[in-house]
């Protein structure tokens, strides 16, 4: 090769520049800047102790019911065991709520959902069962990739290995087919752009001993099977023993029933909120501080392409929308026709219902990333805001005195170290290393909060710099970067 033809020099900027773009860009990461001195194990007893004073409010709603709909969906799945897991651990009054159903290799989320882990330890649970709940209204390439698996072997990019055919890339994980063994054979042919050997034998055993199991076959559905998967993940992860089991549910799932409850309730809040024509004209009113109306996020439905279409309340209480062919969309909001429409799977709970019923309801404190511990409180504000209007000052009080800054899914801490570049570890690399959980906890406990962030950084510059401010061979830059910063993360 020429060298006129060689590839080009990474770009005359550091990892810790780049750090300070994202910084600019979100009040989180800037707040994690100034604090960066922290370890993450002070880090995450703020959290602890955010999670402490929501449990000492008292909650509009008793949040035994989401224990006991998230404890069922885990036994039909995974049986007993998981289900008393996944009771035992919820009780403790917690959600890591950052993750994309489906997108388990996303080294960001799975990172997360281990320091979610430990943060639960940290409050006094002993158990191993780790339960995650997971959006399944997200699309299958969504930025955790829930199309198939990513990895990071490649110190010029992630590479993202699919799974599902294109045809599908636009679709809810809850609107896909189940994986099946013809779909694992095409993936298989995705191997040889893998170029490290011991990178592709990993993927060769996780497809033998995870998604061609019986288990993952006979699961009624993706999101079904991503359960069974992280479950089958986590017991090969570690060479130690009683490490995390990650259990991953769908959080429409588990509060359907709950939802369902709530509007065959003439007094619950959110009934009266959809059916009461004071309330309902106020809250339709409420519009956050880039001009989103709040009552956009109550409800969604899919197109007949399984693509997700966003409802908004209108004051005349119906849901309206529109598809990407410009079809249009309504649906009643009154609470009976919702019912139906929520049970046959025609509507899911948007993610302000999911808040409205989870945190500020339950005070269930949500443990999400740097987006949600911005958007958590603003939709808090904004809910305080509309029930004082209304004269609903008990309610009111008592969802102000909730805390929904936490913040987990973000930091990282755990590298994989290639020949002159490292990358963040997930559950592929994982896999091929196998370490022991023990040195996982040591670097959640020692890593400082800033140097998480600059290792975390593969993950939050596509967030947060569009591609025409990233400069060419940034992802070499930052890859290049923490191997030479931070060789003491290697796992």
């Amino acid at each position: 090769m020429t060298e006129s033809s060689s590839v080009k020099p990474a770009p005359e900027i550091g990892i810790r520049e780049l750090a300070d773009r994202c910084a600019d860009r979100n009040i989180m990461v800037r707040a994690c800047r100034e604090m960066g001195g922290m370890s993450l194990d002070d880090h995450l007893s703020m959290q602890a102790e955010k999670v402490r004073h929501n449990r000492r409010m008292a909650p509009l709603r008793d949040p035994e019911d989401l224990v006991i709909s998230a404890s069922e969906l885990a036994g039909r799945r995974l049986g007993q065991n998981a289900a008393d897991g996944v009771r035992e651990a919820l009780r403790f009054g917690v959600l890591c709520t950052a993750d994309h159903h489906g997108g388990i290799y996303c080294a960001q989320t799975f990172q997360g959902d281990l320091f979610y882990a430990e943060l639960l330890r940290k409050l006094g649970y002993t158990g191993r069962c780790v339960p995650i709940l997971g959006a399944e209204q997200v699309e299958l390439s969504n930025a955790a990739y829930a199309r198939g698996i990513c990895v990071y072997d490649d110190p010029d990019e992630k590479q993202l290995l699919p799974l599902f055919r294109r045809k599908y890339r636009n679709r809810m994980t809850s609107r896909v087919p189940s994986v099946d063994r013809d779909m694992i054979t095409e993936f298989r042919k995705s191997l040889r752009t893998v170029t490290d050997k011991s990178m592709r034998d990993a993927l060769e055993d996780i497809l033998c001993t995870v998604y061609e199991s019986d288990e993952v076959q006979a699961a009624a559905s993706f999101s079904a099977q991503t359960t069974v998967i992280g479950a089958r993940l986590s017991e090969h992860l570690f060479s130690d023993e009683n490490t995390p089991l990650l259990t991953y549910l769908e959080a429409e799932e588990v509060v359907l029933p709950l939802l369902v409850r709530e509007l065959g309730e003439e007094d619950a809040l959110l009934t009266r909120l959809l059916v009461e024509e004071e309330k309902r004209k106020a809250l339709c009113a409420v519009r956050t501080e880039e001009g989103a109306p709040l009552a956009g996020h109550l409800f969604g439905c899919a197109d007949g392409k399984g693509r997700k279409v966003f409802l908004l309340l209108g004051e005349d209480g119906m849901l309206r929308g529109k598809t990407l062919e410009g079809e249009e969309l309504s649906f009643p909001a009154d609470p009976q026709s919702l019912i139906a429409l929520l049970e046959n799977r025609t509507l899911f709970p948007g993610l302000y219902s999911l808040a409205l019923l989870l945190a500020f309801e339950r005070g269930i404190t949500w443990m999400g990333g740097m987006f949600q511990s911005l958007y958590l409180p603003e939709w808090q504000g904004l809910t305080v805001g509309l029930l004082e209007s209304l004269g609903l000052d008990d309610e009111a009080e008592r969802i102000r005195a909730y805390d929904g800054s936490g913040y987990l899914c973000g930091p990282m801490y755990a590298l994989f170290r290639g020949n002159g570049f490292a990358a963040p570890a997930g559950p592929a690399e994982l896999w091929m290393l196998r370490p022991a959980f023990r040195r996982i906890r040591e670097l959640m406990a020692a890593t400082r909060l800033w140097d998480a962030h600059l290792i975390g950084l593969s993950e939050m510059v596509p967030d947060l710099l569009s591609r025409g401010e990233r400069e060419e061979g940034w992802y070499r830059t930052f890859t290049e970067g923490v191997y030479r910063a931070f060789p003491e993360n290697a796992v």
